[in-house]
């Protein structure tokens, strides 16, 4: 188990460089809109992917006005002073709209400030932050940064809104926060899943014994992606286990063996949440290969084990001796997945994944997976 999931995330790592791309277009420097499948890269780049040309089209953040989802408001190219003192255009989205703003960068970590009548904006930085803060908002003379009590404050976004909706409301009294992030960057769909599961052998289970068996799963998804690649996936799910374990005699107290041959069935029940972070590999609107993990939440509404025994060499049916259950016990997991998206129109594709379950700490479920996503206008 510990083999797959360090395959799946040198796998996840090392092709995380590769092309990506969702649907979109870029604003060029004339105003004019090439559309294709637009691919964001860290250090504010873009590919373009057309399909007029065999290699993407590198793009700088200098060399468009924006670029955006199709069917979504572009994200604009602004000139940003860095922390450094150098002037770069970067991709931005807002954060909070106000007399002074804050903003972030598109495809990369890091707060911007736009001050009143400037259209420059300026990192900030966790050294910088006070210093810009008292240089570009000093219209405000209740709002002191050089108190106790603004530079005893750590360096956050919840504590850099706080700062600014102090400021706006001081320049302008009927002022209120406008929290106007720019979702443009991110795509979202809901779909539905269907497992089909399987218990190996060799995994001991029950009472020291090795079951097998079949298992089912049945899912509700919500999944956001991003023009880089990157998925987020929120899973609500049923699962449905059937184990057994193979006849072995029984052994006494004394440690003979009697008579009697027994075996373990169990039927359990889970119903999970799971959070889970993908990637697609390659361009979109071709079959896809997609590969991703992450961990869960278990509820077990259903835990039963039923024993049965019968005579040692007899045909008779087993009969059940004994039965347990546990219900609302609580686990967690671990999953893995790697496989292939295949788009059948803009808007909907199927997957098809090899999934890996381990349900911490007792045992692991290989099995495939079937999905169908709607992507959301």
């Amino acid at each position: 188990m510990i083999r797959f999931y360090g395959f799946i995330l040198t796998l996840f790592c090392s092709l995380s460089a590769y092309g990506q791309g969702l649907p979109g277009y870029i604003i060029t420097m004339q105003g004019d809109t090439i559309r294709g499948d637009v691919a964001e890269k860290s250090g504010q780049r873009l590919y373009l992917y057309t399909s007029s040309e065999n290699q993407p089209k590198i793009l700088e953040a200098d060399q468009v006005l924006g670029y955006g989802l199709e069917g979504n408001v572009p994200i604009f190219s602004r000139r940003v002073r860095m922390g450094s003192g150098s002037i770069v255009s970067c991709f931005v989205l807002p954060q909070q709209i106000g007399p002074a703003s804050l903003y972030s960068f598109a495809n990369d970590f890091g707060m911007l400030l736009l001050p009143a009548a400037t259209d420059t904006l300026y990192e900030l930085t966790a050294t910088n932050w006070h210093v810009v803060l008292n240089k570009y908002l000093r219209a405000c003379p209740t709002l002191q940064h050089t108190s106790s009590e603004i530079l005893a404050l750590s360096f956050s976004e919840a504590n850099m809104q706080k700062v600014l909706t102090q400021y706006n409301q001081c320049i302008e009294p009927d002022w209120k926060p406008q929290y106007q992030s720019n979702k443009s960057a991110w795509k979202q769909a809901i779909g539905v899943s269907t497992n089909a599961l399987r218990v190996p052998l060799g995994e001991e289970g029950f009472y020291g014994q090795k079951p097998s068996g079949w298992g089912g799963q049945f899912g509700v998804e919500w999944l956001a992606f991003r023009a880089s690649g990157l998925q987020t996936i929120v899973k609500l799910d049923y699962s449905a286990l059937f184990e057994s374990t193979p006849p072995y005699q029984v052994i006494s107290n004394g440690g003979t063996s009697i008579d009697i041959e027994e075996r373990l069935r169990a039927r359990l029940q889970f119903l999970s949440a799971t959070l889970l972070i993908g990637k697609q590999i390659w361009p979109a609107r071709r079959p896809n290969l997609i590969v991703g993990g992450g961990t869960g939440i278990d509820l077990i509404s259903l835990g039963e084990v039923e024993t049965e025994q019968r005579a040692l060499g007899s045909t008779a049916s087993f009969k059940v001796v004994s039965t347990s259950n546990n219900p609302g016990e609580l686990r967690f997991h671990l999953d893995a997945y790697a496989g292939v998206s295949i788009p059948l129109s803009p808007r909907r594709e199927v997957r098809l994944n090899a999934v890996y379950r381990h349900y911490i700490p007792d045992f692991g479920l290989p099995g495939i997976q079937l999905a169908y996503y709607w992507t959301l206008q």
